[in-house]
């Protein structure tokens, strides 16, 4: 409706248009959009295809430097499980500091990568190895041979020591800061070692020797024979080698990578920070610290760091980012985000960025120059446009004076055009017309004064046969008045015809004359109803198949609000040569039928519902086709149990009805979360809750359904404890293992579980702590690939004795 109202507005506008405009503008609109498009998708394509060259830029760059830098930390690693190796066999004792110096010698002597290896032990006693930029190596040593004080060696090219270059005694270390900083780095570097209790990397730890970063990879040593840790083994390297690679990574002009700790410190750039600038002085200590990139000098890493405290709120919480673009100090910036995670403790951030400037420089350039060619061309468009619409318009104007005149009766005027082209012949086929037009009006007029005696003499012959037709249609409208049914008929083009009165006071007619001539459409609100009754009608016609019987509710209800039903037939009305001419349709009204029959229906309905609230559906089912005892053995399942700690007390402080209230929302809660999984309730006993996966429809997944239910049932309770205020937790057991499920006895019938699975999943509850969610090995063995747990050791259970148990803490994230 709306494009044919605006087809109209565009005619009329037309209509008063000058001719020459109407030639000129189109032709002008279609150069000017086929000139801008041409220049708009010229433009926009070179600069997507730039853009995508500098995303697959990023991408490599970012590729690199996630090949480059764990292939660079994986050589301390090496080295250092080599060494670990060697005093687990025995081959190095640990307690001969003269051995251990000699081993280290050599092994300083394999990589240039490692910048300082050391040993300490649990007495306090240590040796280091220390490279220099000058490539001698220094000895520091604490042990009985020192007097328990430290002094530093320069050795020669064998290993052997030269001098002695400084001891405790000859400097003032308590009052010297960067000694202290040295001594706490080092108390650290052990401290990581022993806690973790397996090879691990330390905190980024500023050299104000060198004015660079170093980072330690530190791991514990213990005796071959008890397994009792003797010692910490670290190894020191330098991050300058992974500034001076980013330094060398092709980029645009302007592009450049840096690589972020979890805290937002500068770990290497490409940028205007070198390796020494990564260190700042802090107050007038002189102590080295690590630079923040908020406080650093270049303002692209600066602009990274404040957006991505803006998008993640923090650091520790930034994570993959694809290509983005940023705008920092009014230029847009395209970046993108990796993380590097070596799963030894280091959680780095690689951020690549690269300015909008570097790789459009060239599109703007082709931008300017496509306007002015678009502009050029529309100039020359409408310029021959004017040219053209005068060479057509002049003589239609002409033609068009010649036409008036002929209207006005002017018949001796003829059109003179001396043209051999398209308008020339239309002039010449005009005064064709006009001699034409003269000689029809003359017979016109001769012809109408025959007409009108013949329509004198056929007027009385139709009144006679109209009376008798007349005489049958009302002996035949008493007959259809008269039946009960409601009777319409159409022809083929679904026009209604007529019907009789009952139709007629069904669709609100006045009467049934008043149906002729209308649709559908007319008689019914719903344009999709009216659709759907002319499409069945449709079919009808073209298959000649009648609808018999078919029940439908009435589009309008009844004058008290009840919907009103009929019984459709609809037959396909035929000639005597057997031609299909239309449809007769009749209806019988059915309410009272149809309205029996759906309380029937819906009483049914609520019995089945409350038996599937009770019963599983297989079990109903099969207690529907027999009466004797249901029990099926299921080999692998997995139970849950869960019991409200301190509930006793709870009960005391909450009336009845609150505490009643309380456990229905979070029972209704705990079964709503069972249907999320596909799990099946068994049974409340108090404020015990029991569920279970895996029957009685078999499925691979039971263990997950339930393991995933009962982390969301520990979320819900912190829900239900911040509404209440009070301290409320539960605990949670789960089991896997064989079970027979079904119903027993004649009386109240109850969907249960029987089996020693239940009782150890059971026991697993009573057992377990408030707040977690202990499981059995078997359950275990069955999730340890897709969720965390804490191993918590022996537990004595009741009936079962010594088990080793789990806790479920969370599921496993997906990369």
């Amino acid at each position: 409706m709306f494009f044919k109202n605006l087809t109209k507005g565009v005619a009329g506008i037309y209509k008063k248009v000058p001719l020459q405009l109407v030639l000129v503008v189109p032709f002008v609109l279609q150069i000017l959009m086929a000139v801008s498009l041409t220049g708009y998708l010229s433009v926009r394509n070179g600069k997507k295809a730039v853009r995508e060259l500098a995303e697959h830029l990023s991408n490599e760059t970012s590729d690199r430097i996630e090949q480059h830098v764990p292939h660079f930390l994986q050589a301390p690693h090496l080295v250092q499980q080599a060494i670990a190796a060697s005093i687990r066999s025995g081959t190095l004792n640990t307690e001969d500091f003269a051995e251990v110096e000699r081993d280290f010698w050599h092994q300083m002597q394999v990589t240039e990568a490692i910048a300082a290896l050391y040993f300490s032990n649990d007495r306090g006693e240590f040796i280091r190895f220390e490279g220099q930029d000058s490539g001698q190596i220094l000895l520091q040593l604490r042990d009985e041979s020192t007097a328990g004080k430290i002094a530093t060696y320069e050795l020669n090219k064998s290993g052997d020591r030269l001098r002695l270059i400084e001891s405790q005694e000859n400097r003032e270390y308590r009052e010297d800061q960067e000694y202290k900083q040295y001594q706490a780095n080092a108390e650290a570097g052990y401290r990581a070692a022993m806690e973790a209790g397996e090879p691990t990397w330390t905190a980024i730890i500023p050299k104000s020797e060198r004015g660079a970063l170093e980072i330690n990879a530190v791991m514990p040593v213990a005796r071959q024979t008890d397994r009792k840790p003797i010692g910490a083994l670290g190894i020191a390297v330098t991050l300058a080698d992974i500034n001076k690679f980013l330094q060398g990574l092709e980029m645009t002009p302007n592009g450049q990578a840096f690589i972020l700790d979890r805290n937002g410190n500068l770990v290497a750039s490409s940028g205007s920070e070198s390796g020494s600038e990564i260190n700042l002085a802090a107050g007038d200590s002189g102590v080295k610290q690590q630079l923040h990139s908020l406080d650093s000098k270049d303002t692209i890493v600066k602009g990274i760091a404040k957006h991505l405290l803006k998008r993640f709120g923090s650091f520790q919480d930034a994570s993959d980012l694809g290509c983005t673009f940023v705008e920092i100090d009014d230029e847009e910036q395209l970046f993108q985000i990796s993380t590097l995670d070596n799963k030894l403790g280091l959680d780095w951030l690689i951020v690549v960025v690269i300015p909008e400037a570097d790789f459009l420089g060239h599109i703007q350039a082709n931008t300017r120059t496509t306007i002015l060619l678009c502009l050029a061309a529309l100039a020359i468009a409408i310029f021959l446009g004017l040219k053209t619409s005068q060479w057509i318009a002049k003589p239609i104007l002409r033609l068009n004076a010649a036409a008036k005149n002929l209207a006005s009766g002017e018949w001796t005027q003829p059109v003179s055009l001396d043209r051999a082209d398209e308008i020339g012949e239309l002039a010449l086929s005009f005064n064709w017309m006009a001699k034409q037009l003269q000689d029809s009006l003359a017979r016109l007029e001769k012809s109408n004064a025959e007409l009108e005696m013949r329509v004198e003499k056929r007027t009385a012959q139709l009144r006679a046969s109209e009376s008798a037709v007349r005489e049958k249609q009302q002996y035949l409208r008493l007959i259809l008045d008269n039946i009960p049914q409601q009777v319409f008929w159409k022809d083929t083009n679904l026009v209604f015809k007529g019907c009789n009165k009952h139709w007629s006071e069904a669709v609100g007619l006045e009467s049934p004359e008043v149906v002729e001539g209308k649709t559908d459409y007319d008689l019914l609100d719903d344009r999709k109803v009216a659709e759907s009754f002319r499409r069945q009608d449709s079919r009808i016609i073209k298959t000649g198949t009648p609808v018999l019987h078919v029940v439908v509710k009435k589009e309008k209800a009844g004058a008290n609000g009840q919907d009103i039903w009929l019984d459709l037939n609809k037959i396909p009305m035929q000639d005597s040569e057997g031609n299909i001419i239309g449809i007769l349709g009749v209806l019988e009204d059915i309410t009272t039928r149809k309205l029996a029959e759906d309380a029937l229906r819906a009483e049914q309905q609520n019995s089945e519902r409350l038996l599937l609230n009770i019963l599983p559906e297989p079990i109903a089912e099969q207690l529907k086709q027999e009466q004797s005892a249901i029990a099926d053995y299921f080999d692998c399942t997995t139970i849950l149990f869960s019991d409200i700690v301190g509930f006793t007390d709870l009960s005391s402080r909450m009336s009845p009805i609150k505490l009643v209230n309380l456990l229905n929302r979070m029972f209704s809660q705990f079964d709503k979360l069972a249907d999320r999984h596909g799990l099946e309730k068994i049974k409340t006993i108090g404020d015990a809750y029991m569920v279970a996966g895996g029957l009685p429809v078999h499925r691979s997944d039971h263990a997950e359904a339930v393991a995933d239910m009962a982390l969301e049932m520990q979320a819900a309770m912190k829900n239900f404890q911040a509404e209440i205020d009070r301290r409320l937790q539960i605990r949670i057991g789960i089991n896997t293992g064989p079970v027979v499920a079904g119903v027993i006895g004649i009386k109240k019938f109850i969907y249960d579980l029987w089996g020693d699975t239940v009782n150890v999943a059971s026991r697993m509850e009573s057992s377990g702590v408030p707040g977690r969610i202990q499981v059995t090995k078997d359950t275990y063995h069955r999730l340890k690939d897709k969720y965390l747990f804490d191993k918590r050791g022996e537990v004595d259970v009741k009936g079962k004795g010594e088990m080793t148990t789990y806790w479920l803490c969370d599921r496993k994230a997906i990369f």
